[in-house]
């Protein structure tokens, strides 16, 4: 199938399922005010999928940017991957010659924060988007992080059909350098690594109905990489501990808290802000 024929069926899927995304972002849009929402999904060969309720921007994204790389989304990735960041707004004016973000802009999907999720074998990039008369909603967003993550992981409950790899396989397109996935940026990661391993903070909680239950360093470890999307199997080879010795620990914390779920865990390990720890922490 050649590239303008998949762009036309990944805008007819996107019509498709426009309602179906409507009526999930359904309490954002009732409680929130926020309309409108994109969801990303990025592979290691540069290739990238998305889905949004806003068939305006599809139909620009197909005639224009479709198969080519996309700087903006490049300079986002590789952020995500060399630093501790996972998250991007798209606020105030852009620059006439930005035609990415300018088209953003004329279309009225402006205002927005972007969440990042990085897994084992993709990254993925939840779009909240209000509209460019709106800045107020940016103070809603910094104030509520934690909510906005939780939404994302309802998302992705909610629409695995939208975004399975069945429906979706032939609507991957070129968007970023493949070599950004690739570990050319060993120094940056060296360097942050080393940074926090020199600044070390020995003293980690998480908060639970107003109090503060203490965590061991390696209970933290394990939250910490859990909370940035790794499963617990890379967990346990970046700690080089084995899974179970990662599973003992979790038991532990749940049983400190009385939380039962994984996803309850992270949302209140990241409600918590605890200090990021070392990245290769070898320490008992």
């Amino acid at each position: 199938m050649d590239v303008l024929q998949r762009a036309k069926d990944l805008v007819s899927y996107n019509r498709f399922i426009a309602d179906d995304i409507t009526s999930i972002i359904d309490p954002l849009t009732r409680y929130f005010g926020i309309k409108k929402f994109g969801y990303r999904r990025f592979l290691p060969d540069g290739t990238s999928m998305g889905l949004c309720n806003n068939l305006d921007w599809t139909e620009y994204l197909c005639a224009n940017h479709l198969d080519k790389t996309i700087s903006r989304d490049d300079e986002e990735i590789k952020q995500v991957l060399t630093t501790t960041n996972s998250l991007n707004f798209r606020a105030g004016v852009p620059k006439k010659a930005d035609a990415f973000f300018h088209a953003l802009y004329d279309l009225d999907m402006w205002n927005t924060i972007v969440l990042y999720s990085k897994g084992q074998h993709y990254i993925e990039a939840y779009f909240f988007i209000a509209d460019r008369n709106n800045p107020h909603i940016l103070d809603f967003y910094i104030n509520n992080i934690s909510l906005l993550k939780r939404f994302t992981e309802y998302f992705s409950e909610k629409g695995a059909d939208l975004i399975g790899d069945t429906n979706t396989k032939d609507f991957f397109f070129k968007t970023i350098s493949p070599d950004i996935f690739e570990d050319n940026n060993t120094d940056k990661l060296h360097a942050v690594s080393d940074f926090i391993n020199h600044t070390p903070i020995t003293q980690f909680s998480i908060r639970r109905k107003g109090s503060v239950i203490n965590l061991s360093r390696r209970e933290n470890e394990c939250l910490y990489h859990l909370s940035q999307g790794l499963t617990m199997k890379k967990t346990a080879k970046l700690l080089e501990l084995s899974p179970r010795t990662i599973e003992f620990y979790i038991k532990n914390i749940k049983h400190k808290t009385g939380l039962t779920k994984q996803s309850e865990l992270v949302a209140a390990y990241a409600e918590s802000k605890n200090p990021i720890i070392g990245l290769h922490s070898r320490e008992a």
